[in-house]
């Protein structure tokens, strides 16, 4: 009788772990980005939160060890945007292990679409650098190269909007990782 009981416990408890979305369970830092995109953006639907995390996740992997800064529409004084049916708020977020990431949401409430944009920066010595832009010019079945010189060059997975720019210096090396997706609400 003991056992059965303790495996109803242990399933009740798994259920119960399993039926937490990714979002409840999210660094308290990472949930106020969130509430701060929905607040620049003008989002009110109860599921969007998930949503965006879901998309978004992976800027926090580094726990807690990152810092973030943002600014939208209403920063610079001079901005004479005032269409209301479009929300724009862009965040940058520093990392301790994956670099920087510009993260840009411009919403548009008639067809409840944001445009998110990403930018991923990382530097390394020239080795590395030049390690990955081979790897990627030798995937052609996934990849191609857009140009290529001998300190630069950039490449996009095939039928996405999804870039890397490799840039070779005297010592050190960067790649910047760029996409654009769409997400409906």
């Amino acid at each position: 009788m003991i056992k059965i009981i303790s495996i109803l416990a242990s399933l009740c408890i798994s259920f119960s772990a399993f039926s937490l979305d990714k979002y409840s369970t999210a660094d308290p830092g990472a949930k106020k980005v969130i509430e701060r995109i929905l607040k620049e953006l003008k989002i009110t639907e109860k599921d969007v939160p998930q949503i965006l995390y879901d998309k978004i996740d992976y800027v926090f992997e580094d726990s807690g060890k990152w810092h973030t800064y943002w600014f939208g529409y209403q920063d610079v004084r001079s901005s004479r945007i005032e269409n209301p049916n479009i929300t724009f708020i862009e965040y940058f977020i520093n990392t301790e292990k994956q670099g920087t990431y510009f993260l840009s949401f411009m919403y548009d409430q008639t067809s409840k679409q944001i445009l998110l944009s990403t930018k991923q920066i990382r530097y390394s010595d020239k080795q590395t650098v030049l390690d990955a832009f081979k790897e990627t010019k030798n995937d052609t079945e996934n990849s191609k190269i857009k140009h290529e010189s001998d300190n630069y060059a950039l490449t996009q997975t095939i039928n996405k909007v999804d870039f890397a720019a490799y840039n070779i210096g005297i010592s050190s090396g960067s790649v910047v990782y760029m996409d654009q997706r769409i997400i409906q609400l």
